[in-house]
C-alpha cells in the first residue's frame, strides 16, 4: 500500500460529478466564474482533482440544498467552516467521501483480504442508517473503485472484486429494507437498459424506493426495451425507473424510453447529470441524486399530480396504480444544478472537455 494514498489519488472531472452530484458543466463554470475548484491538468489538458478538492466540492455542494449565493458558499468551504446541518440529508455526520479508512478498505480488497475488509466495512458503517451507508459509503467506494482501474493504478480483477463486495453490502441493504416494506404503496419497475451492465444505480434506486414505502421491481442489467413494455403490460407500475450509466448514445435510449406507454418513466444516474434538458425535452422525468431522499419525494409528487387529475376530470383510472398521463413525464424534484452546455448537440454527442463516455465505476443513482 502506498505511503499517502490521498496525497496520490487524482479524481477525473466526471468522478468528482459522480461524487458531489454536481455536473461537469457546472464544475467547469465555477471554476471560470470562480476560481474553484482548483483542478490539476496532465499533458493532454484533462483535469485531475485532489481528495482534499473533492471534499470541498461536496460541502459545497450540500450548502447549495439550502440556496444563498454560491460565491459565499465556496468561501465558506475554503474557510472550513461546517456545511449546516439538513433534517433529510445526513451527511454531514458521515465521513469524507475520500477518507483514509475508506482508501484503507479498497486497498485490503484488492489484496483479496476479506476478514480485515469487513473488519473495516463494520467500522466505517457502525451506527450509521441504510441511507448514510448508501449515500456516504457505498456510493463514493464503487466510484473509488472504478477512478482506480481509469488511473491504471489496479488492475481489472483488482476493481471487480472490491467492487463486487460493494454491490453485495447494497444488494443487502435492499434485501433489508424489502423485508421491513411490509405493505408497499405500489410497484415500480426498475431496469438497466440494453447494453449497461452496470447494477449499482439501479439496486440505490430499489433501495431508495423500499425505504420511501414503495415495491421495487428490481430487473436487473442489459434489458431489451420491449420486455420493459410487457412487465408495465403484465404488473401495471406506478411509475418505472432506469439508472443511466453510460451517455454513449444517450438521445437513442431517451427514444427508446420515450416509446414506452402505460406508465411515467423517470431516470437518473451518473449520465443524466448532464443531459437533464434532454431527458425532460424526450418526456422524461428527471430525479437528481441522492437517489434517497429524492426518489421518494418524486414519487409523492407524481402521485399528487395523479389525484388532482383525476378529481380534475383529465384521468380515468382503472386501479390505484395508474398515474396520469406522458405529459406529467417531464416533472421533476428541483434542484439547484446548472443544465446541459449544449442541449442541440448531435444525439450521443457528450459536452467538451474531459467527461468520459464509458465509464467503469458502478456510480449509483
Amino acid at each position: 500500500m502506498k505511503a499517502d494514498p490521498l496525497s496520490q489519488a487524482h479524481y477525473s472531472i466526471a468522478a468528482v460529478s459522480k461524487l458531489s452530484g454536481v455536473s461537469c458543466h457546472t464544475l467547469r463554470v465555477w471554476e471560470r466564474r470562480y476560481g474553484f475548484p482548483i483542478p490539476e491538468r496532465l499533458a493532454s489538458g484533462h483535469r485531475r482533482y485532489p481528495a482534499q478538492q473533492v471534499d470541498l466540492i461536496c460541502q459545497v455542494a450540500r450548502r447549495c440544498q439550502f440556496g444563498g449565493s454560491i460565491a459565499q458558499h465556496i468561501a465558506e468551504a475554503r474557510a472550513g467552516h461546517p456545511p449546516p446541518p439538513s433534517p433529510v440529508d445526513q451527511q454531514a455526520q458521515t465521513p469524507p467521501v475520500t477518507g483514509h479508512l475508506m482508501t484503507e478498505l479498497i486497498d485490503t480488497l484488492q489484496r483479496a483480504d476479506a476478514r480485515s475488509a469487513e473488519a473495516i466495512y463494520r467500522r466505517l458503517t457502525g451506527g450509521l442508517s441504510p441511507e448514510e451507508i448508501a449515500n456516504a459509503i457505498l456510493t463514493p467506494a464503487l466510484t473509488d473503485a472504478g477512478e482506480r482501474l481509469f488511473r491504471k493504478d489496479c488492475s481489472l480483477v483488482e476493481e471487480r472484486l472490491a467492487t463486487m463486495f460493494f454491490l453485495r453490502k447494497l444488494a443487502a441493504l435492499v434485501d433489508d429494507a424489502q423485508r421491513a416494506n411490509a405493505a408497499p404503496r405500489g410497484r415500480v419497475i426498475v431496469f438497466v437498459m440494453q447494453g449497461d451492465r452496470h447494477e449499482g444505480g439501479a439496486l440505490m434506486l430499489s433501495l431508495a424506493l423500499e425505504l420511501a414505502g414503495w415495491r421495487s421491481l428490481f430487473l436487473g442489467a442489459d434489458l431489451p426495451i420491449h420486455e420493459v413494455q410487457r412487465g408495465i403490460e403484465r404488473w401495471q407500475p406506478v411509475a418505472v425507473g432506469v439508472s443511466l450509466s453510460l451517455s454513449r448514445n444517450i438521445r437513442k435510449r431517451f427514444d427508446e424510453l420515450e416509446s414506452l406507454r402505460g406508465a411515467p418513466i423517470f431516470v437518473g444516474g451518473r449520465s443524466l447529470l448532464n443531459y437533464q434538458g434532454l431527458a425532460r425535452r424526450c418526456g422524461l422525468g428527471v430525479v437528481r441524486g441522492p437517489a434517497i431522499p429524492n426518489v421518494g419525494r418524486y414519487l409523492e409528487g407524481l402521485v399528487g399530480h395523479g389525484r388532482q387529475a383525476e378529481h380534475d376530470g383529465d384521468v380515468v383510472t382503472s386501479g390505484p396504480s395508474v398515474l396520469p398521463p406522458h405529459h406529467l413525464r417531464g416533472e421533476e424534484y428541483p434542484d439547484w444544478h446548472d443544465d446541459s452546455p449544449n442541449p442541440n448537440a448531435h444525439p450521443g454527442a457528450t459536452p467538451s472537455g474531459d467527461f468520459r463516455q464509458d465509464e467503469t465505476a458502478h456510480q449509483p443513482l
